[in-house]
């Protein structure tokens, strides 16, 4: 009884060291996922990034080749700084010229930019300096410039300074996991984030042997590594993307014995719970060697131990002597199946009905294998249950004479289609995680309009109330009786006065219209049309109907900016005379008509380089509206914008027919 129970605890110790290999593989692949999923997910922000800072300056270029010697340089590229808060400063640089839009809150100049020479000098297309770090606070910044054409005959650097140390915020919960992302240029790191122990920027590593394996790797789309630490030499793994049009690289690391922490873990409670259970078993094999004195109470206990196990466990047993035709299933793999439990004896032909026939070659290929090479057989295969198919795993091991003939095969099925279904959700999930980071760029339309809020705010509360008190000031002078010669001084003064308060309420009332976030989305819009009738040569028809319980939050911020932008390009190009506006609401839609009786779009200059329609398309798309654009010279222009309606949230359908004219 002792030799079995050492017999049995060995296969134990066996198994469980070999599960514990087994988990410690599965841990490490687990991690080097994760880390392909963050080095992806940072490679998309870098590649958002730069489409932002880059694509405007590349715009302000376009705008100054198209119309030459017309606008100032300077001018254009402040205009065009309207990006999220990492783009921090915008440049053209053409030979020894340097033109920098900086954000109103940054203090950049040339002496600031010491890579101007490389810049210039450089043959590539697309360009990334070196990070610099701004004192006192050691923020990143990142110069990252492509080659583009300006006016005729000149060739332009258009470029942006990105503050990459933002990044630290957005992947701040990294500390916890013990993972970090880097951003590598040309064999040479330019930051960590988080920076912990690696608080260097710029830092070579074309002689680690990390960086020269990953050169060296076949181009992937995410390249998986294991190698020493650049700077510590501990054990690590990596994952790199390679960012496209851009020379960069996304990167992400954990230390190995990070990543097996869970693991280790794991391991204890294993080993501490199978050195409690050879106790145990040997104090029973002691106890039953006293009590069991004759071989066949020892059979006897044997056999019952072996039905106490069949009949708990949740898997199917089954039993196959090779060359016959008929294979034993236990009543728990019959009730598995959903066979009649009095047979239980099934032919090889009834099997094979039993397998889907997508599986079966995977199943009968796997069985011979274990039959002929004595390969571990563990398979997964749909077997029909009743009607349907569902996933089981089916193990199994042969018995082999001393000619290599398998004698007898026993195994064991088990379902496991529950499992199969929640790896296929957990697939899912991480699909639309996937998508969800694609739209971050719509985000910068909320960021945008939470900028024009605050800019509002800023001119209402600090210019606005200057203006006044200098107003106020004035009539006071003039109320105390000056000399005659100062009073149209005053007077002027006065009135200068009045109108800039007068300009300033109608910037801050475009920036942030007060009539949608109090009154509704028909309430904005009708005052909107009535400044359009005093202020402009068009004359206004409006037909407005109750709107407001569908279009309303974000959604009527969106309409009313599409309406905003679609009748200050019919005011700026049309050359029209009467324009049209309908919002009129249908059974399962809501209808926003705009027309006028322009020139058209082909007769118009393309002043804008599109960033109009450009905005229109980005919130058309936020809405899950489809854009549709009809014009002819001479004939105005019909847009139309269609919003499908959810029944449980507040967009409506919009059928939007009016004048873009970029």
């Amino acid at each position: 009884m002792l030799l079995y129970a050492t017999v049995v605890l060995v296969l134990g110790w066996g198994h469980t060291l070999w599960r514990i290999q087994d988990d410690r593989s599965v841990t490490l692949q687990a991690s080097h996922k994760q880390l392909a999923t963050l080095s992806k997910a940072l490679a998309s922000q870098l590649q958002a990034m730069a489409a932002d800072g880059v694509g405007a300056a590349r715009a302000a270029a376009n705008v100054l080749r198209k119309q030459p010697g017309r606008f100032d340089p300077q001018q254009v590229l402040d205009s065009m700084l309207t990006g999220g808060p990492y783009v921090r400063a915008l440049f053209l640089v053409e030979g020894s010229q340097t033109v920098i839009a900086v954000a109103h809150d940054e203090n950049l100049t040339r002496t600031d930019m010491p890579w101007l020479r490389e810049l210039q000098t450089s043959t590539a297309d697309v360009w990334v300096g070196p990070v610099q770090v701004r004192q006192p606070d050691q923020q990143l910044l990142l110069p990252i410039a492509r080659r583009t054409v300006g006016p005729p005959g000149v060739e332009y650097w258009a470029g942006a300074m990105l503050r990459i140390s933002d990044l630290e915020t957005v992947y701040a919960d990294l500390l916890e996991s013990r993972a970090t992302v880097s951003i590598i240029h040309e064999g040479h790191l330019l930051a960590q984030i988080p920076r912990g122990d690696v608080s260097r920027v710029n830092m070579d590593l074309t002689a680690t042997r990390i960086y020269k394996s990953f050169s060296d790797a076949p181009r992937q789309p995410i390249t998986l590594m294991v190698g020493p630490h650049p700077v510590t030499g501990v054990p690590r793994q990596f994952a790199g993307v390679r960012l496209g049009d851009l020379p960069l690289t996304s990167s992400a690391g954990r230390d190995i014995s990070d990543a097996l922490a869970p693991w280790r873990v794991r391991t204890a409670s294993s080993l501490a719970f199978i050195l409690g259970a050879t106790v145990v078993i040997y104090g029973l094999a002691i106890a039953l060697q006293r009590l069991l004195n004759r071989r066949f109470m020892t059979l006897q206990k044997s056999e019952e131990r072996f039905q106490l196990a069949a009949a708990a466990t949740h898997d199917g047993l089954f039993e196959w002597h090779p060359g016959t035709d008929g294979v034993y299933f236990t009543p728990r793999a019959l009730e598995l199946l959903r066979l009649p439990a009095e047979r239980d004896t099934l032919d090889l032909d009834e099997l094979r009905q039993l397998v889907h026939p997508d599986d079966l070659q995977p199943v009968t290929t796997a069985l011979r294998r274990h039959i002929e090479e004595q390969l571990r057989l563990d398979v997964e295969a749909r077997l029909r249950v009743g009607e349907v198919f569902r996933w089981f795993r089916v193990r199994g091991q042969a018995v082999w004479n001393e000619r290599g003939e398998a004698k007898r095969l026993a195994g064991a099925i088990g379902d496991i289609d529950d499992a199969v279904q929640a790896q296929a959700a957990i697939a899912a999930s991480r699909q639309a995680e996937l998508q969800a980071k694609e739209s971050l760029a719509r985000e910068l339309l909320v960021a945008q309009e939470q900028e024009r809020k605050r800019l509002a705010s800023e001119l209402h509360d600090g210019i606005g109330q200057n203006l006044s008190l200098l107003r106020n000031r004035a009539v006071m002078l003039q109320r105390a009786g000056l000399p005659e010669p100062a009073v149209p001084h005053i007077q002027t003064m006065l009135a200068l006065a009045t109108e800039s308060i007068e300009d300033l309420r109608r910037v801050a009332q475009n920036l942030r219209p007060l009539h949608l976030e109090e009154l509704g989305i028909v309430t904005a819009l009708r005052a909107l049309l009535e400044r359009v009738g005093k202020g402009s040569e068009l004359k206004v028809h409006s037909r407005l109907e109750d709107i407001d319980d569908v279009i309303h939050g974000t959604a009527a911020m969106h309409v009313y900016r599409i309406a905003q932008e679609a009748i200050n390009n019919v005011l700026k190009h049309a050359r029209a005379h009467n324009l049209w506006f309908e919002a009129i609401r249908d059974i399962d839609c809501v209808l926003v008509r705009i027309g006028d009786d322009g020139r058209g779009m082909n007769a118009r200059p393309r002043t804008t380089s599109g960033l109009g329609m450009l905005s229109i398309r980005e919130r058309s798309s936020i809405l899950r509206a489809s854009l549709d654009i009809r014009s002819d010279e001479g004939a105005g222009m019909y847009i139309t914008l269609r919003i499908p309606i959810d029944a449980g949230e507040a967009p409506a359908q919009i059928l939007m027919m009016g004048g873009i004219h970029d």
